[in-house]
């Protein structure tokens, strides 16, 4: 894509700023109404009302910005022709799934580009933007797949999110490491005779075993614990090992 075809981009950004005016400000005229509840239910409530509302302002303006490129004197001079129009799309964003149509084009080397996606940086193979699966991913450290994305309310298959978060690969975190003080430890030790299969038939064996904790829990008068047990034991070791 040459310099007058980055123009007309440049061009057609300035107006996707102009038409994106009103989203920025939310002069969306929507009358909403919620049953009084917490203010978590109601927030969901106006959530689920508005996202569809600006879902519908951004399928508005990608369709005006494709119309613009469609016929942009610059864009037939530089050898874009028309292949198909009115192709749609449907991409999932943060505010739910924008639905919309664009224009098919052959460029002058003969390859078929969506110019509309270039512009509002939308991989021609991807249906979930890169915000969303990033969210999702973020919200499946700690829960399901499935309730990471409930969490966002968009539509997003747990499959989807899978091939997200296999992509990335393996990932190395370096954790700090900290010292957590003890007050007391606990020790004990015991032996036991255990019953060992060898070559030379079965024979009794002495094994140490050893628990080490860092108390006992007494909030049960009936019944009580240790706390963060460790246990040890050794085969072929002497107790005094």
């Amino acid at each position: 894509m040459d310099n007058r075809i980055l123009s007309q981009n440049n061009t057609t950004r300035k107006d996707q700023n102009e038409a994106l005016t009103p989203l920025v400000d939310f002069d969306i005229s929507l009358t909403v109404s919620c049953p009084l509840g917490s203010l978590d239910d109601m927030a969901t409530c106006l959530r689920d009302a508005v996202m569809p509302a600006i879902a519908g302002r951004l399928a508005e303006f990608a369709e005006a910005t494709d119309r613009r490129l469609k016929n942009a004197p610059e864009i037939k001079a530089d050898g874009y022709r028309v292949k198909e129009s009115n192709v749609p799309r449907t991409y999932t964003t943060a505010v739910g799934e924008v639905s919309f149509t664009r224009t098919y084009f052959k460029d002058p080397s003969g390859h078929y580009v969506y110019l509309l996606d270039k512009i509002l940086g939308i991989d021609p193979r991807e249906r979930v933007s890169k915000g969303v699966s990033a969210a999702a991913i973020n919200n499946a450290i700690s829960t399901s797949y499935q309730k990471a994305i409930d969490q966002l309310g968009v539509n997003m298959s747990r499959q989807t999110l899978h091939n997200r978060i296999s992509s990335l690969g393996e990932l190395v975190v370096d954790v700090p490491k900290t010292k957590t003080p003890v007050k007391e430890i606990h020790i004990f030790a015991d032996e036991d005779h255990v019953g060992v299969k060898t070559d030379g038939g079965k024979k009794n064996v002495m094994v140490p075993l050893i628990a080490i904790t860092e108390g006992i829990d007494g909030s049960n008068p009936k019944r009580h614990k240790v706390k963060n047990p460790l246990y040890i034991a050794g085969y072929r070791q002497s107790p005094s090992a």
